[in-house]
């Protein structure tokens, strides 16, 4: 996945298209025909983008909560997911996670 980033983030640049990497806190019209995202920046500064079109990635969050996972010992990481090692093993015998339970 980062190599398919970097490769988009170089045709977004080379097509003049501004990315703002950060977390959209909200998206409004801006009354006409376009929309105004207000982003928040790993700085902890906020800005805002003004487009006719908006590309809003928003990843994904693992869901497993209320599974039982905790009852037989399955250990959750700080993102919510599947704790892993580097083999999937949950360190429950034979029990393997993949994707996006892992966060």
């Amino acid at each position: 996945e980062a190599e398919a980033s970097c490769i988009l983030e170089e045709v977004f640049q080379a097509e003049g298209i501004n990315l703002v990497k950060g977390s959209a806190s909200s998206v409004e019209s801006d009354g006409e025909t376009g929309h105004i995202a207000t982003c928040k920046l790993s700085d902890g500064t906020t800005t805002t983008v003004k487009g006719d079109l908006l590309l809003v990635a928003t990843g994904r969050t693992p869901n497993v909560k209320n599974m039982g996972l905790e009852k037989i010992g399955i250990d959750l990481n700080e993102r919510g997911g599947i704790e892993v090692n580097k083999k999937l093993y949950t360190g429950v015998k034979n029990v393997y996670a993949a994707g996006d339970c892992t966060g």
